[in-house]
C-alpha cells in the first residue's frame, strides 16, 4: 500500500531518474542564474541584458520581435531592457528602412567594447563552473544541453 512506502522511496519508484533530472535542472538553473547575475552585476549588467546584447553582437541589427524569438522571451519586458541599454549607451533603436512601423536594435561602439569585457567575465565564470569536466565530458554535456534546449523550445510552443 502506498502509505507504507516512504516519500523518498515513492518518489524514486514513481518518478525515478526523471524526477532527479528535474530537480537537478531546476536547482542548477537557479544557481546558474545567481552565479551569472552576480558576475554580470559587477559589470553593471543583468543576465537578460547580456543575452540581449549578445544576440545583437552575434546577429547585428534585429527587430525587437526577432530578439524576442531568439531569446524565447515575451515582448512585454524587452522595451524596458532596451531603454536601459540605451541609457547605458550600449544599444540604440534605429529606423527600419524595410518597415517604417518598426525599429531595429543594434549595438553601439560602446556596447561592443562593453561586450568584449563582459564576454571575458562570462568565459571565466563558465570555465570555473566546468573545470571538473574533461573535454570529452564537456562536449557530451553541451550536446545534451542542446537537445534539452530543442525539447524546451518545442514544449513552449
Amino acid at each position: 500500500m502506498l502509505t507504507e512506502v516512504s516519500s523518498a522511496a515513492y518518489t524514486e519508484v514513481i518518478m525515478g531518474t526523471n524526477h532527479k533530472t528535474f530537480l537537478y535542472l531546476m536547482r542548477y538553473g537557479k544557481w546558474l542564474d545567481t552565479i551569472y547575475n552576480r558576475a554580470l552585476k559587477r559589470e553593471g549588467m543583468t543576465v537578460t541584458q547580456y543575452e540581449t546584447l549578445l544576440c545583437l553582437l552575434e546577429e547585428g541589427s534585429l527587430t525587437p520581435g526577432a530578439v524576442n524569438r531568439r531569446l524565447g522571451s515575451d515582448s512585454g519586458s524587452l522595451p524596458r531592457i532596451v531603454d536601459r541599454l540605451e541609457r547605458e549607451g550600449w544599444a540604440r533603436r534605429t529606423p527600419n528602412k524595410e518597415n517604417a512601423s518598426s525599429v531595429l536594435l543594434e549595438l553601439t561602439a560602446d556596447g561592443k567594447r562593453k561586450m568584449v569585457k563582459v564576454l571575458e567575465k562570462v568565459r571565466q565564470t563558465t570555465k570555473a563552473l566546468t573545470s571538473e569536466l574533461s573535454d570529452k565530458e564537456l562536449s557530451a554535456f553541451t550536446e545534451g544541453l542542446d537537445k534539452l534546449m530543442k525539447a524546451a523550445r518545442e514544449l513552449r510552443q
